[in-house]
């Protein structure tokens, strides 16, 4: 099974997060709640679910 991953990139920090919901396709009330599976910064994961 493939899953696919949306990544939030800041592209002046380098630092992404891997979320595990597509926030373009949920209702906008419940994109607080979108579960952040992995962080990486500068190529190294900083939190990791």
């Amino acid at each position: 099974m493939m899953r696919l991953l949306w990544v939030a990139v800041n592209r002046e920090t380098r630092k992404g997060t891997i979320l595990g919901v597509n926030p373009l396709t949920i209702d906008p009330k419940t994109i607080k709640d979108i579960p952040v599976l992995e962080t990486i910064s500068h190529g190294k994961t900083i939190y990791k679910r």
